[in-house]
C-alpha cells in the first residue's frame, strides 16, 4: 500500500509490517510493504496492490483470454525492437481467446505499445497504433 493509504488505515503509526487490514469488512489482508505516494502525474494510479489470484477469486470472468478487464504491462529491455514481436501478434486468424487460428479474422488484436508513446497516439487500427495523417501535435513550453 502507498504511504498515504497506510496513514488512512494506522495514523502515524510507522509498523505497519505485518498488521492487517479489512477490505469491505470481508476479506483480511496482511500489509507486506508501504510504498512512497506515486506522483499525481503518473499514468499507473493505485492506493494498494493484492495478489491476482485474490482478484481472479472474486471475479470469475477473469480467468480466460476473453475478457477486458485488466491491463497487462510488459517491461522491455532497452533498445528492444518490438516489430518482430507484432508481426507474430499481427496474424489476424489467430484467436488469443481461443488460442487457435480461426475460419474468419478475429476483431480482437494484441500488439506491444510503448508507454512514450500513449499521449501522441491513442487511435488504433490493424492491431496497432493508427497513422497521424494530416494531424498536428503542438507542444508549447514557456
Amino acid at each position: 500500500m502507498t504511504e498515504k493509504t497506510a496513514k488512512k488505515f494506522f495514523g502515524d503509526d510507522k509498523n505497519v509490517l505485518g498488521r492487517k487490514v479489512a477490505m469491505d469488512n470481508k476479506q483480511e489482508y496482511v500489509v507486506t510493504a508501504v510504498l512512497k505516494d506515486l506522483p499525481e502525474n503518473t499514468s499507473l494510479q493505485f492506493d494498494w496492490l493484492m495478489p491476482y489470484a485474490v482478484f481472479e477469486s472474486a471475479n470469475p470472468n477473469a480467468k480466460g483470454w476473453d475478457n477486458f478487464m485488466l491491463d497487462t504491462y510488459v517491461e522491455m529491455r532497452p533498445g528492444t525492437d518490438v516489430a518482430p514481436m507484432n508481426k507474430k501478434f499481427s496474424d489476424s486468424l489467430y484467436d488469443f481467446t481461443t488460442n487457435r487460428k480461426e475460419a474468419s479474422a478475429s476483431s480482437d488484436h494484441l500488439f506491444l505499445f510503448g508507454m512514450n508513446d500513449w499521449r501522441l497516439r491513442d487511435q488504433f487500427e490493424n492491431a496497432g497504433p493508427r497513422a497521424a495523417e494530416g494531424s498536428n501535435t503542438f507542444i508549447c513550453s514557456p
